[in-house]
């Protein structure tokens, strides 16, 4: 059985962490599930940019976005 994990983004700060974080358990062969919040749509456009969300999508596995 492969391992799981799932990553929660809330709005505080520490997108750069979650990215690194992904990339990490990805590269180590863990499936990623991110959840994002609300607010941590807009703290991850402030500390990454406006593609910022899409670079934390790009390395999950699967991804789940609160409106």
């Amino acid at each position: 059985m492969s391992k799981r994990l799932i990553v929660g983004v809330t709005g505080a700060s520490g997108s750069v962490l979650a990215l690194e974080t992904i990339r990490q358990l990805v590269r180590a062969g863990v499936e990623t599930h991110l959840v994002v919040s609300k607010g941590a749509r807009l703290t991850v456009a402030h500390e990454l940019g406006v593609d910022g969300l899409a670079q934390l999508t790009s390395v999950a596995n699967h991804f789940l976005c609160f409106a």
